[in-house]
């Protein structure tokens, strides 16, 4: 049924029949090229590969699917100007969205060359687990599967300020899951004259999909709490130069907590920050991604 409505939609183009943008939007349509709306009243501020008048979105989108080098477009839905882009959120993680009356911003449901294919049912949900990528794949009903990611972290290099000569930061990536304190299997910082940091460098550059951390078990709640997380290629000082994935999070007592990064962000160097001057402790710091996966 929903390939029909592709079908019909498409078809009404190459007809010459001007659709409007609301029946374009309610057309469910999910086939390859086909873009789904990202932010209203927003365009990502980008270099641009041309800007041509599309009277509908349909004839937008159309104009990006025979680019091979377009990943992504802005509309005007009052100009009819059409925006076509070499990149989008996750290929160019330097752009952003920026505030533009009339103005709406397209990403395909499937990125062209294969690879972090933004399949998820609704945007922002991903149909898989935290510890999974979804990849479109045409030959299952649902038109997906769920890929297990790695844990990239596993140990990798570590660094922690202010750093404890008894409790090495590596700790947090030895795979070891012991998180009682007489166990001495944690990680933590020394007190309190700067607000902690802890920082994991995967070698070269990574796509960062979800982090796991796990927290000691029978003290200290106010060691993994107000903290922030980064992704990116600055090394200098505390991260503060990378992009954040989450801010102002804490792991709850007796918990390990999974946080995810929305899109999934490209870097060398994953960051755990405190926001408080009271020691960081990490019982293990798991992170699921891929590593090179930055596009040239």
């Amino acid at each position: 049924m929903r390939q029909m409505q592709c079908y019909q939609v498409l078809l009404a183009f190459v007809m010459g029949k001007l659709l409007s943008h609301a029946a374009i939007h309610r057309s469910s349509c999910r086939a390859d090229g086909v873009f789904r709306l990202i932010a209203q009243n927003n365009r990502l501020d980008a270099s641009v590969i041309e800007t041509i008048v599309a009277h509908t979105l349909l004839m937008c989108s159309m104009q990006c699917i025979n680019d091979v080098l377009c990943k992504s477009i802005n509309y005007n839905t009052k100009e009819k100007r059409c925006e076509k882009l070499p990149g989008n959120r996750l290929t160019d993680r330097e752009s952003k969205l920026i505030a533009a009356t009339s103005w709406e911003h397209y990403e395909p449901e499937d990125m062209r060359d294969g690879t972090h294919l933004e399949c998820h049912i609704k945007f922002g949900t991903n149909p898989c687990n935290p510890f999974q990528k979804c990849e479109a794949d045409r030959s299952k009903a649902e038109g997906y599967r769920c890929v297990d990611l790695q844990n990239i972290a596993l140990g990798k290099t570590t660094k922690n300020k202010p750093e404890s000569s008894k409790y090495s930061s590596s700790l947090a990536v030895d795979g070891i899951f012991k998180t009682k304190s007489t166990n001495h299997s944690c990680t933590q910082t020394t007190c309190c004259k700067i607000k902690p940091w802890w920082r994991v460098d995967f070698g070269s550059t990574a796509l960062v999909y979800a982090l796991n951390i796990t927290r000691i078990e029978d003290c200290c709640e106010g060691r993994v709490s107000d903290f922030n997380v980064r992704v990116g290629d600055s090394d200098v000082g505390r991260g503060e130069h990378n992009a954040l994935c989450q801010q102002n999070i804490a792991v709850a007592p007796l918990k390990s907590a999974v946080f995810i990064c929305n899109p999934p962000m490209y870097g060398r160097y994953l960051y755990i920050q405190t926001n408080v001057k009271k020691k960081l402790s990490l019982c293990e710091v798991e992170v699921y991604g891929e590593i090179s996966m930055k596009e040239s």
